[in-house]
């Protein structure tokens, strides 16, 4: 056993001292690379920020502020407005609920709960409890304000109506022309 062990490395010799060289060689690349970090962070790492600080993250800090706070507090005012926005939804949907279980109760007419619900949109300037308009002028008015169909285009479409051919059919009598055609049929 130990002979052949010895026969194997004695025939693979160049291999093997190719490898241990190679292993050599990438560990003095990383020990060079490990040395050169530890000297850049120990020696030259802090000076460097503080002049990276001192000439370009300070001054453009100071330029950006005015930015940054007029965005907090433009993102801080939506904020507050969306929240605004949704307690007036969350309370139009409880005086909805209200309304309406007195409706089911029997303690209020059907037409008195629209007269409250009306009354109270205006009263609590909630415009999702505004009762939606179903007159036919105030229909056409809102479709009016609506330039929806506005859109599309405004003058002739080019070209024929639909199912009509346009394109001339042109007669090819060139080179082959007569190859597909059957029998007779010229």
């Amino acid at each position: 056993m130990a002979d052949t062990v010895l026969q194997w490395i004695n025939s693979h010799l160049d291999v093997i001292a190719i490898l241990i060289l190679f292993t050599l060689l990438c560990g003095i690349a990383v020990g060079t690379v490990v040395s050169i970090w530890y000297v850049w962070s120990a020696w030259f790492r802090s000076p460097s920020l503080k002049l990276w600080n001192w000439i370009v993250h300070n001054p453009t800090t100071r330029l950006i502020g005015p930015l940054r706070r007029v965005w907090a507090r433009r993102a801080a005012n939506t904020l507050r407005d969306n929240m605004a926005k949704w307690r007036k939804g969350h309370l139009a949907n409880a005086f909805y609920e209200t309304i309406h279980r007195e409706i089911e109760a029997g303690r209020l007419s059907p037409q008195q709960g629209k007269q409250l619900q009306s009354q109270m949109a205006k009263f609590f300037g909630v415009d999702d409890l505004a009762r939606i308009k179903t007159h036919a002028d105030a229909i056409r008015h809102k479709l009016l304000l609506n330039k929806e169909y506005e859109i599309g285009p405004k003058g002739p479409i080019p070209g024929g109506k639909p199912g009509e051919d346009i394109v001339p059919i042109y007669k090819f009598e060139g080179l082959g022309s007569k190859f597909l055609n059957k029998k007779g049929a010229t």
